[in-house]
């Protein structure tokens, strides 16, 4: 395996780039990460090569919760207005603001999760940005 990893540094920096941007998938969850590039069955990636990006991992943040009674949202994909199940939508209409809470994310990568790698110079570590998806793959982007 190290054999290959050289290679693959190798021909990156013999073509000059300092990154390079790759797709991967999960072939094992934290703790024991595991990843492998696409179009390369036998290059696996170990953990000890593997850097991740913070949104990908169980981790905690101070954020502000903001609820403004039918507000309209814009989900990018559409619009939804904000509303609590347990107003009546009569006067006076809500508004709450909470300020300084810590909320703990819990979703981090999963098996076949595919995945946006950057390769550092050299191949000595593989960056995970994000997962992504398809909208044109069948299955992906729901």
């Amino acid at each position: 395996m190290l054999d290959l990893i050289k290679r693959a540094a190798e021909q990156v920096n013999s073509n000059n780039q300092p990154m390079r941007m790759m797709e991967a998938v999960v072939l094992k969850s934290p703790p024991d990460l595991e990843i492998k590039l696409l179009g390369n069955d036998k290059l696996i990636i170990p953990k000890d090569l593997i850097v991740v990006s913070e949104r990908l991992t169980r981790h905690t943040r101070i954020v502000t919760l903001t609820h403004n009674e039918l507000a309209t949202r814009d989900l990018g994909d559409k619009e939804e207005v904000d509303f609590l199940d347990t107003d009546d939508l009569v006067a006076p209409l809500t508004f709450y603001k909470h300020s300084f809470i810590e909320m703990q994310f819990e979703d981090v990568l999963k098996v076949n999760d595919r995945v946006l790698v950057y390769s550092f110079p050299g191949f000595q570590k593989f960056f995970i940005a994000d997962r992504i998806i398809s909208y044109g793959d069948e299955g992906d982007g729901e």
